[in-house]
């Protein structure tokens, strides 16, 4: 399996499949509108596809990350079209067959832990999870 592994603020790696990937915007505007829970930034037009962004930092680790510096990492996972604000994108892991693994401590929006050749380690989330608890309070007020 091949992975995109990035930042969750100063903390915390975490990685997906690659092929829940769709695309990685650098910048973009994103519209807030009243009703949306702490872990929604807002929404966003992506070539008239309008995608939700969740504030990964602040679901994972309570931290804050400006929009200025994050990278929007768009899902290809799902129904819906969602987006991830990320604090930067780390790299991609082309094989993650030969690569040790641990359970994670972070149980709730992680599967396991990826023991990369150098020693660190990457929390593989759990996106089911990670869009379930965020989007099941999302309510737009009329």
């Amino acid at each position: 399996m091949s992975v995109l592994v990035f930042n969750a603020g100063t903390k915390g790696r975490f990685g997906i499949p690659l092929l829940s990937v769709s695309e990685i915007i650098k910048r973009s505007t994103i519209q807030r509108f009243p009703g949306m829970n702490q872990f929604i930034n807002g929404v966003l037009d992506i070539r008239g596809r309008i995608v939700t962004v969740i504030d990964l930092p602040k679901l994972l680790l309570g931290a804050d990350v400006a929009l200025a510096e994050a990278d929007l990492v768009v899902l290809d996972h799902g129904q819906g079209d969602y987006a991830m604000k990320v604090s930067g994108v780390d790299k991609i892991i082309k094989d993650t067959s030969q690569l040790a693994t641990q359970q994670s401590r972070m149980r709730k929006y992680t599967l396991e832990v990826l023991i990369l050749e150098d020693g660190s380690l990457v929390q593989m989330l759990d996106l089911d999870t990670v869009l379930e608890s965020t989007l099941s309070g999302m309510r737009l007020r009329a």
